[in-house]
C-alpha cells in the first residue's frame, strides 16, 4: 500500500476540513426544509472521526439496473467496475505523489494549487468508483475473480 492513500485510503497526513454553513443549521432541500447532512452529525456527536454514517451508502439506480441481470452479465459488470477502480487508484496515487513534490503557493490563499486539485479530483473519483463498486458486489453477493487475479 502506498504512502499517500494508506490502509484505510486516506493520506498520511489529516487535513482539518470545515464545511461552510449552509443557511445555519442545515443544507435546504427542496420545499425549504432543512435537514442536517450526517458528517455534521457524527463530529458535533463527540465520537471519533472514523465513524460511518447509520446506514451504507447504496446506489439504488444501480441496484434496480443490476438486480435481475443474469449473473453472467452482471459479474462482467462487477469485474469491469473492480478494474476500473484499480485504474483511478493507481492515478490517485501518481497524483498524490505529484502533489508532495509541488512547490505551488498562493501569496494570497486564495487556490491550493493545479497539483492539489488535481489529487483531490482523482481522489473523488476513487470514492465515487468505490461506492459503485460495493454496490455491483452487494448486487451479485460474491467478490469476482478478475484476470489479474487469476494469474496470481
Amino acid at each position: 500500500m502506498s504512502r499517500c492513500l494508506g490502509a484505510k485510503g486516506h493520506g498520511d497526513r489529516v487535513d482539518t476540513v470545515f464545511y461552510p454553513p449552509a443557511r445555519a443549521q442545515g443544507i435546504f432541500v427542496s420545499g425549504g426544509a432543512p435537514r442536517t447532512p450526517w458528517w455534521k452529525k457524527i463530529m458535533s456527536s463527540g465520537n471519533n472521526a472514523d465513524n460511518q454514517p447509520d446506514q451504507k451508502l447504496v446506489l439504488r439506480p444501480i441496484v434496480g439496473l443490476a438486480e435481475n441481470l443474469p449473473k453472467g452479465d452482471l459479474e462482467r459488470i462487477t469485474i469491469d467496475a473492480i478494474l476500473r477502480h484499480r485504474q483511478l487508484r493507481d492515478e490517485a496515487e501518481e497524483r498524490c505523489e505529484q502533489c508532495q513534490t509541488a512547490t505551488f503557493v498562493d501569496p494570497r490563499g486564495k487556490t491550493v494549487g493545479p497539483a492539489r486539485i488535481a489529487y483531490i479530483v482523482a481522489m473523488i473519483d476513487v470514492h465515487a468508483q468505490q461506492t459503485v463498486l460495493s454496490t455491483l458486489l452487494d448486487v451479485l453477493g460474491y467478490v469476482p475473480l478478475t484476470s489479474v487475479d487469476k494469474s496470481l
